[in-house]
């Protein structure tokens, strides 16, 4: 019996919505990566189905964060202005 490679990750493009806001996500400042990438889940699910405001997807990622949450919603704001996203 052998084992198989695991399959290859293929990368989302630069300009897809997800690489994006994952990308805005990898930039606050977290104690894990699993909270930028939890980070990251929240805020294209609201990006996606605009339900609720924004700081609520930032509020229901629990981010671990030196940060409070209002200062990494200015953050993620900014950073999605400056992507066009917003």
């Amino acid at each position: 019996m052998s084992t198989k490679s695991p399959s290859p990750i293929i990368e989302y493009s630069e300009d897809t919505i997800e690489k994006k806001i994952h990308t805005i996500a990898a930039e606050v400042p977290a104690l894990e990566p699993n909270d930028q990438h939890r980070l990251g889940y929240c805020l294209w699910a609201w990006y996606v189905e605009r339900k609720g405001a924004l700081r609520q997807a930032v509020h229901a990622a629990g981010v671990r964060s030196h940060l409070t949450e209002d200062r990494i919603t200015e953050i993620v704001e900014s950073s999605m202005k400056t992507k066009g996203l917003l």
